[in-house]
């Protein structure tokens, strides 16, 4: 979590997302029903194959999650450009940003949501 400000507004939510819904697809995966009760400790570790596999995959989420970033910024950039007389270059509705501030919002409190877990 110490890099969340790296991620911009997309990676958090997907991070957020990938952590909110993780349990939920590993339990109906193994047969059960997805509920909000925390899954019991696996009586054996997971072999080390098992644990490479989680690894590479976190390495493939944060890869994206860094893409996502790169790419939000770019469309930031290009969206907040402006002429010589300070007039923007490209049109976006009001909703726009009312929308992307309750993004935000929502965001940051599934994120303490989730701490508090």
């Amino acid at each position: 979590m110490e890099h969340l400000t790296e991620l911009g507004v997309g990676g958090i939510f997907v991070l957020l997302l990938v952590q909110v819904l993780m349990p939920h697809i590993v339990k109906m995966a193994k047969g059960g029903t997805a509920t909000t009760q925390p899954a019991e400790a696996p009586p054996t570790p997971p072999s080390c194959s098992a644990a490479e596999e989680i690894e590479n995959q976190l390495k493939m989420v944060q890869a994206s999650m860094a893409r996502m970033s790169t790419n939000m910024e770019k469309v930031s950039e290009v969206l907040s450009a402006r002429d010589a007389e300070g007039l923007p270059l490209c049109y976006t509705p009001r909703s726009l940003g009312k929308s992307i501030e309750h993004l935000s919002v929502s965001i940051s409190k599934l994120s303490d949501h989730i701490q508090a877990q």
